[in-house]
């Protein structure tokens, strides 16, 4: 996909920078389009707007889970992955909000899918009242998809 020493940086919102492999660009479609249209660059820092860095070291940390354990190799490392997900979306529904933020911009499926699945699983067995608290009406409007994917192709990125 790009040359072996390309050097991928993402930056989070709140100025931190994170060097990441192709293995986790693979797991982002937004990533591997915005890699793979600029082929032959050195260095390719890639701004990941209205994401903190706490929040973007938590996206960083699931794709490189599943690019290490993209093949299992049995029934026992598969098991572990699952287990391995369930505990990284025992996340509150602040949290979760910022996480489903960030997988979408960076439109990062499986990611995506877990916390869906989570979100449901929240919401499993609590009145439409208890619902709204936990997740806010408009939490996941236009604001958090569609705008901000505007401003994250809007923005400048850097290349050598």
């Amino acid at each position: 996909m790009s040359p072996p020493n390309t050097i991928i940086t993402l930056k989070s919102s709140d100025g931190q920078t994170f060097d990441i492999q192709e293995a986790i660009v693979l797991q982002s479609r937004t990533l591997t389009t915005i890699v793979a249209n600029n082929y032959g660059k050195t260095n390719i820092v890639i701004p990941v707007n209205n994401v903190r860095g706490k929040i973007l070291a938590n996206v960083i940390e699931y794709c490189t889970k599943h690019a290490e354990n993209e093949y299992y190799c049995n029934d026992d490392e598969e098991e572990e992955t699952k287990n391995w997900d369930a505990e990284f979306a025992n996340v509150d529904a602040k949290v979760m909000r910022e996480l489903m933020k960030a997988s979408s911009l960076l439109n990062i499926p499986d990611l995506v899918d877990l916390l869906l699945w989570k979100m449901a699983d929240m919401m499993h067995g609590k009145t439409l009242e208890e619902i709204h608290i936990l997740f806010p009406a408009g939490m996941f409007a236009k604001t958090v998809v569609e705008e901000e994917e505007e401003d994250y192709w809007d923005s400048e990125w850097d290349f050598d």
